[in-house]
């Protein structure tokens, strides 16, 4: 019994070795960068038209450009009152990709969280679709609004994405019209 447990102690131990030995001996690090000269990524709701009636369906599609070396991020998109949220989709990515509604303190937005192992350069890609329908009693000359947050945007130094840092983004919210 003694020999078993002074097994399971050498196997733990050498476990323990071999995990520190694959991480590469970088550690990951996040800082913010405020005076960071890099291009500054544009986050951007649009939809092939901005002129809707009630009770029609619409399509936001959620854009990330000029983002190199992204290495993850939460955005968050809250629509008017006059949209109903009907269903999100994310597009095919070289980034993981998760998006779906969730609701906080009363106020429904639909999230999307990206990630990579390393990093990834955003030019100007779609990451997700967003379907609202818009409510049937919303009069004619109604601006409906769609706005951005980001909580979290961040940019690794190089492509291993072990040192990344915050940015601030440049936020295209979108405005329809009911006719």
């Amino acid at each position: 019994m003694l020999m078993k447990k002074i097994f399971c102690v050498i196997i733990a131990l050498l476990m323990l070795v071999s995990f520190a030995s694959c991480s590469g001996g970088g550690e990951e690090t996040t800082s913010d960068v405020s005076d960071n000269t890099a291009t500054v990524p544009t986050v951007s709701l649009v939809s092939e038209k901005t002129a809707v009636a009630p009770g029609e369906e619409v399509k936001v599609t959620l854009k990330v450009a000029q983002a190199p070396l992204t290495a993850c991020f939460d955005i968050l998109v809250f629509a008017d009152d006059s949209l109903e949220f009907s269903d999100v989709k994310t597009c095919p990515s070289e980034l993981i990709l998760a998006a779906n509604k969730e609701e906080k303190a009363g106020e429904e937005y639909v999230i999307l969280r990206g990630m990579v192992a390393a990093t990834y350069d955003v030019a100007d890609d779609d990451m997700c679709v967003i379907t609202y329908k818009v409510k049937d009693d919303v009069p004619a000359g109604t601006k409906i609004s769609l706005t951005l947050q980001v909580p979290t945007y961040q940019l690794g130094f190089d492509e291993s994405g072990n040192d990344i840092y915050n940015v601030d983004c440049t936020l295209q919210g979108l405005v329809l019209e009911v006719q």
